[in-house]
């Protein structure tokens, strides 16, 4: 095997440094799609069994790179408000009581439907609200890293309902 030197990342070498050892070197950016690609690829070289066993290795390396840089629990700040919680477990009751008038047929299945679409569209927006309100004052104090906040595929929009609702509600 000839020894080469190649430009990388100390990020990709401890990266690669999970792999097998017959794996050939990643030295590049890995999104959703590489990531889809390199398991198939172990998939298909090493077998299910030491597939699962790398897919176990890199979620560790994930979760303690992320957790020592610190992008961990800005994130779980972020996305979790101190009433989220509260306001799901009070939406989780409501729903309950309209699917209770509905078995007492006091409300149609239509009826239903709607309310219980009501219940979660005002929750999600109340939870949106609530963690706009909470970035707006990290970010004045200085305790947020934009760029964290606007790497992702799904990024928060406010005043944009969504159209996803837990099924199991409805």
């Amino acid at each position: 095997m000839e020894r080469q030197f190649i430009q990388t990342t100390v990020g990709r070498v401890i990266f690669n440094s999970h792999l097998p050892e017959k794996f050939p070197y990643v030295n590049g950016l890995l999104k959703k799609k590489g990531v889809q690609q390199l398991v198939y690829y172990a998939y298909l070289r090493f077998g299910l069994e030491d597939t699962v066993v790398l897919l176990d290795h890199l979620k560790e390396l994930g979760f303690t790179y992320a957790t020592k840089s610190g992008h961990f629990d800005r994130h779980r700040r972020h996305a979790h408000s101190s009433d989220k919680y509260k306001l799901v477990e009070n939406a989780e009751k409501e729903v309950v009581k309209v699917q209770q008038q509905y078995l007492d047929g006091a409300i149609t299945n239509g009826e239903r439907y709607n309310k219980v679409i009501a219940i979660w569209g005002d929750i999600t927006e109340r939870v949106a609200d609530e963690m706009f309100k909470a970035l707006e004052n990290q970010d004045k104090e200085g305790n947020i890293n934009p760029s964290t906040l606007w790497r992702t595929p799904a990024r928060a929009v406010r005043n944009s309902r969504s159209a996803s609702f837990p099924a199991c509600a409805v």
